[in-house]
């Protein structure tokens, strides 16, 4: 499920005018990305997007902070990662966090009919999961790479290929947390709770889940490897990124959702 700043992220790749279309049909977006997994009546889905109306309204404080920060990030200063990396991963946990109120708000609402579609599509997206090969794995990881830097060389793929392992296991733990989480979710929905007590109890559950994704990944360490690595064309190529970035998150905000 797409984050407010996952839409700007996603769509990097394309250029200002479908980034900016994105931005300005984030709310059907979401609710699209949402509704794929959380099987909704009509009337829910009514609910759900008053709710996406509000998240993204109340992200435009979040961006706004970001901006700042975005500024801040120079590929030409690896000693001045280990902050800036930091600030953004804060952000990262805010927006988990709200957007996670959000999910729990509409799971809270699932009858038990919603509540057994919903896992059986979470249970088949676990299936594909653990089908992927490790080699595919590796492929989508230089991909994302060479989608930042534009390209990447031979001891970059080989300084990348060092973390195989690292990656691997990071991917069979996220299936983990994955598989745990949809466990927790089942006894929450078992339980006689109200509405309201649903709610809370899922989003501290998403909240638990949300601090183990960040816990022990060495994003930092590659980062402070890569980049002094980085040629100039790698370096200008990323830069344009975080630009293109500062600029989209300024377009949110003069979203009129």
């Amino acid at each position: 499920m797409k984050l407010t700043f996952a839409f700007v992220l996603c769509f990097l790749c394309y250029g200002c005018g479908m980034q900016e279309l994105a931005l300005d049909n984030a709310d059907k977006l979401l609710s699209y990305q949402i509704t794929r997994r959380l099987p909704l009546y009509s009337d829910q889905k009514k609910l759900l997007n008053k709710d996406i109306v509000s998240f993204l309204n109340q992200e435009k404080t979040v961006a706004q902070d970001l901006l700042p920060v975005i500024d801040q990030i120079d590929v030409t200063a690896p000693e001045k990662l280990g902050g800036t990396y930091q600030k953004l991963e804060g952000f990262y946990a805010i927006i988990a966090r709200d957007f996670s109120g959000l999910i729990a708000t509409q799971m809270a609402r699932l009858d038990q009919k919603q509540q057994e579609e919903m896992f059986e599509t979470l249970e088949d997206e676990n299936r594909k999961f653990l089908k992927k090969e490790k080699e595919d794995r590796m492929d989508d990881i230089e991909e994302s790479f060479t989608r930042a830097f534009g390209s990447i060389t031979g001891p970059q793929k080989q300084l990348v290929r060092t973390y195989k392992d690292y990656f691997h296991s990071r991917a069979r733990q996220r299936l983990d947390r994955r598989i745990k989480l949809q466990q927790e979710l089942k006894i929450i929905f078992k339980e006689d709770r109200s509405q309201e007590s649903r709610k809370e109890k899922i989003e501290n559950t998403f909240a638990a889940y949300q601090k183990e994704v960040l816990l022990d990944n060495k994003n930092l360490e590659i980062l402070k490897k890569i980049v002094p690595t980085l040629l100039k064309k790698q370096k200008e190529h990323l830069r344009g990124h975080i630009a293109n970035l500062r600029e989209l998150l300024k377009y949110f905000l003069t979203v009129d959702y």
